[in-house]
């Protein structure tokens, strides 16, 4: 297994580079279908660079670049950004946000938003998932994540960037059931031909956009290679991350009969020693928001992995609101909770329940103030915590 790292150098044709070294399109035929998933999670405001959260619009131009002088015509960019019509995110304004639709313009390449399926059905632990039928159709798959550290899955790269080929109500399913063995067994069902990890930025506590502790730091680096779990290893291990400390990569290897270990992998170019620059990934963003506004006697833990990106989007602008408006409030042991893995301290006086997942969870709490949806919405999570009376 041979994966190659390469440092950034704008014009320096470096992707190229990165791919010969580790042969990754020697098996790429002319004329053959090419799909491209690259990382493009959400749109963001007009005021923050999408630097580090979304695939750079460099990597994708010569990348195209590439396959149009080997002779590829039909090439396919496929993703399916969150959608959420309250905040008006859906995968057409990521795509422009982050750069790639004019880069995709230019090359020709057709953009297919995987949340308007087709669908194939798969079945994964004994659930029904919708996988766009664009995966199975294609003749030649690159990946294309973003060099990220995750407050949810340690890191992610490209097993983890699977998950966007998914329905938005599998994607549901994935937090539902597991998230990292979901990840594990996804990967096993949809073939990479070649991986490239997009190291210009990476990003610290992702994704949540606007957040003061999801940070990008210019690292200048790509990562390739043709087999998934090396290249997401060496990705790992930049970031600081042995594979055991990554769960859903320890589990496709168990899951893959393959007991690779660091030293199995041939790393061409870089040595690995001298561009590694460990990241933070755990991120209390929930208590985070509070602190940050001198808001005192409200406890809001961390949701964990059982809150997908839509609630955790919506839940993050509607705390955010009501923090702006609350600044240096004190209230009294209140609790909130979000996600299906969250109960109330016993000593609360006060229980807010975001989303459909937490108030199933805890249905015992008849008085609590409950905010309805799966993602609820979030205007009215701003207005049920503007409900909750200060004690100064």
């Amino acid at each position: 297994m041979q994966v190659a790292i390469v440092k950034y150098q704008e014009e320096k044709q470096t992707l190229r580079k990165a791919i010969e070294m580790c042969e990754g399109l020697k098996d790429l035929k002319r004329g053959d279908r090419v799909l491209v998933k690259p990382n493009v999670v959400a749109a963001g405001s007009r005021k923050i660079p999408p630097h580090g959260m979304t695939t750079s619009p460099e990597v994708m131009t010569e990348l195209l670049s590439i396959l149009k002088d080997l002779g590829c015509d039909r090439i396919t960019i496929g993703e399916g950004a969150i959608v959420l019509k309250e905040l008006k995110l859906d995968t057409n304004r990521a795509m422009v946000w982050s750069g790639l639709q004019p880069v995709a313009e230019r090359f020709g390449a057709r953009v297919c938003d995987f949340n308007e399926g087709n669908f194939e059905e798969i079945e994964l632990l004994g659930n029904e998932i919708e996988v766009s039928k664009e995966v199975f159709e294609t003749d030649f798959f690159i990946n294309v994540p973003v060099l990220k550290t995750h407050n949810q899955s340690v890191v992610s790269l490209a097993l983890k960037n699977l998950k966007g080929c998914l329905s938005f109500k599998s994607k549901k399913k994935f937090h539902k059931m597991g998230l990292d063995d979901m990840i594990a067994h996804l990967g096993r069902r949809i073939p990479n031909h070649l991986v490239i990890i997009d190291g210009i930025y990476a990003l610290e506590r992702g994704p949540l956009l606007g957040s003061s502790l999801t940070v990008p730091h210019r690292f200048d680096l790509i990562v390739a290679g043709t087999d998934i779990l090396a290249v997401d290893m060496v990705g790992a291990e930049i970031l600081g991350y042995s594979i055991d400390d990554v769960p859903h990569l320890k589990r496709y290897g168990e899951l893959s009969g393959r007991e690779v270990r660091l030293e199995d992998i041939e790393i061409l170019g870089e040595r690995l020693e001298d561009v590694r620059q460990p990241l933070e990934w755990t991120l209390a963003w929930s208590q985070h928001i509070l602190d940050e506004a001198g808001i005192t006697g409200i406890h809001f833990p961390a949701p964990g992995i059982s809150l997908c990106s839509g609630c955790g989007y919506t839940l993050f602008v509607g705390c955010a609101n009501f923090a702006l408006n609350a600044k240096g409030r004190k209230f009294d042991k209140v609790y909130i909770c979000a996600g299906k893995d969250i109960e109330p301290r016993a000593d609360a006086k006060d229980v807010v329940l975001l989303g459909q997942c937490a108030i199933e969870k805890n249905r015992e709490y008849k008085d609590a103030l409950k905010v309805k949806g799966c993602p609820p919405k979030s205007g009215e999570v701003t207005k049920c915590l503007e409900q909750l009376r200060a004690i100064g």
